[in-house]
């Protein structure tokens, strides 16, 4: 059996446009819901942070130097702090520091 992955516009044209649209408000849903401190790893460049509820305290984990570099910037205009370098492997933090997490579409 044959595996591929495919684009999320290739599942559009292909008629599974519902499941996009599924895992949108399912998203949306289970970010906003969060509370407390929370840690996204692997943040990229801040796509999440208006799914978030207001008042949250953020951490953002980001292993490339560029989106943290872009990241810092767009978390700072939207009030969210800290980002740290770091990867989901070894989380530069201690055990007890976060309430949430959120950690999807993380590709190697």
């Amino acid at each position: 059996m044959r595996t591929e992955l495919i684009s999320p516009d290739a599942a559009m044209s292909a008629g599974r446009g519902s499941d996009m649209v599924a895992y949108a408000v399912c998203k949306r849903a289970v970010l906003g819901s969060l509370g407390g401190i929370v840690l996204e790893i692997g943040a990229g460049a801040g796509a999440n942070f208006g799914l978030f509820t207001p008042g949250i305290d953020w951490i953002g984990l980001e292993p490339d130097s560029g989106a943290r570099r872009r990241l810092a910037t767009a978390a700072a205009c939207g009030r969210f702090r800290p980002v740290i370098a770091g990867v989901a492997e070894r989380i530069p933090l201690p055990d007890d520091r976060a309430t949430g997490l959120r950690a999807v579409q993380l590709f190697p």
